[in-house]
């Protein structure tokens, strides 16, 4: 199975939607207030960085970046950075916004082909989806966000699906290690040292895709499914997600979930789900389970693929092409809709976590 299935192929089937005439730019007067009070969206692969306030919906500013960005970390002191892996695997940077004077304010060489990027503990680490090729391992970098200088290169003995900041760790998706093992390794974010590795059971699949999420002390994450071995014959469905014990650092179950579960939001502990097809890039609902019973409570028809979902207090983003829907939890209905005009489809998003 082509490394980065999941991410590779939605982006190759949303590319071709994309629109040709870029928007006008906003006056950088019209974005006031905290950081706290935006979600920040990017496009691919004409990027640009869209400010969307909270409360009015309203976009308030759109900053263009190096084309083919793959992701945006928000981080504590108001700075947005943006992995640059560019069209054909060229590029190697990050990009350093910041939001009040709504443009790029310094790049960041790193090693090649940066794709995941999360904040936590005053650094931004950055993926890397290509093998350096002498057996090392995968490139992770650590970017020091009070410098923005990159202060400490780690290696890791998989590729990098997904990275999730919890307290002083970062828990990091691996997908095919050294002997072909997938699970959750875990780092410690003051020391940058790896302290434990989770070893998922073959039995459960073949890794933990681009979406984690914790409620408690579990780990939720979806499971590709084990390839067929042939390219040309159907792929199975994805249709387990994987509950990981953090205290007990192992895999304790799975659960059945609606095919192709793809980004995962939560508010209290209640679980969003998204359902994208990385083959063909259909779907259009969020299914909504409550992970005390672990049933299935609700199913949300939102029309259109539903890309990204992201928890702002009570509600729920739901992120296709271009439309963003907004999920009231109380009610699970869709309250709210609004356009994002981009010369490209979006493709993530994000905010400042509290």
């Amino acid at each position: 199975m082509k490394i980065r299935l999941l991410t590779s192929v939605l982006l190759i089937a949303f590319v071709a939607s994309a629109c040709a005439e870029a928007p006008q730019a906003f006056r950088t007067s019209e974005l006031l207030g905290n950081v706290n009070d935006y979600v920040f969206t990017l496009s691919f692969p004409q990027s640009y960085v869209c400010i969307i306030d909270k409360n009015s919906h309203k976009i308030v500013g759109r900053i263009k970046t190096r084309e083919a960005a793959t992701d945006l970390a928000v981080a504590s002191n108001g700075k947005l950075y943006v992995s640059i892996e560019g069209l054909h695997g060229e590029g190697r940077f990050v990009q350093v916004i910041d939001p009040s004077l709504q443009r790029v304010i310094k790049e960041i060489k790193v090693p090649p082909a940066p794709s995941r990027i999360v904040f936590t503990g005053g650094k931004v680490y950055v993926a890397h989806y290509i093998d350096v090729g002498d057996g090392s391992g995968f490139d992770l970098t650590a970017i020091d966000t009070a410098t923005d200088e990159v202060i400490r290169s780690l290696k890791t003995q998989g590729m990098v699906n997904d990275m999730l900041p919890l307290g002083d760790q970062l828990l990091i998706a691996l997908h095919g290690g050294r002997r072909g093992e997938s699970g959750i390794l875990i780092l410690d974010s003051k020391s940058d040292k790896f302290e434990d590795f989770i070893e998922l059971p073959s039995s459960v699949g073949a890794a933990p895709t681009r979406s984690m999420i914790v409620i408690g002390n579990k780990l939720y994450a979806p499971i590709l499914p084990a390839a067929t071995g042939d390219p040309n014959a159907p792929q199975p469905p994805q249709t387990q997600i994987c509950i990981i014990d953090l205290e007990l650092r192992k895999q304790i179950k799975t659960i059945t979930v609606p095919e192709w579960p793809f980004s995962l939001a939560k508010v209290e502990s209640t679980l969003y789900i998204s359902h994208v097809n990385p083959y063909d890039g259909s779907g259009q609902y969020v299914s909504v389970l409550d992970t005390k019973s672990e049933e299935m409570i609700s199913t949300i028809d939102v029309g259109m693929p539903p890309k990204c979902l992201l928890a702002v207090g009570t509600q729920i983003w739901v992120m296709s092409s271009h439309t963003i829907n907004i999920i009231d939890h109380e009610s699970c209905k869709v309250v709210d809709d609004f356009l994002v005009e981009t010369p490209s489809p979006l493709w993530i998003m994000d905010t400042l976590i509290p």
